[in-house]
């Protein structure tokens, strides 16, 4: 059996990874992405806790937030979609230059 403190660390480093990708790319599809494994991220880590602690409340819940967050990148992606046939550019920056 996997350590908590071993499963902790990796929901954490996926995390940071979440995080790290926000701040570094300029990419609205890879920001949407990054986003969706910090969500993957916070509801592992309350999963394994919950498995730690005997409690089924923190699966439940991983799992409703797991299909809110499927939901939400399917909105995601087609806006994003719509966005590119637009502008024909995903680029964050270029997308703030030309609303201005």
């Amino acid at each position: 059996m996997i350590s908590l403190f071993n499963s902790l660390s990796f929901s954490f480093i996926l995390l940071f990874l979440g995080i790290t990708g926000i701040m570094i790319r300029k990419n609205a599809l890879f920001t949407l992405i990054s986003i969706e494994i910090i969500l993957s991220a916070i509801g592992l880590s309350i999963a394994i806790l919950s498995t730690y602690w005997d409690d089924i409340n923190g699966q439940i819940f991983f799992l409703t937030t797991l299909t809110c967050a499927a939901s939400d990148s399917v909105i995601g992606l087609a806006l994003l979609l719509q966005l590119y046939r637009i502008h024909k550019t995903l680029n964050i920056d270029l997308l703030n230059e030309m609303k201005k």
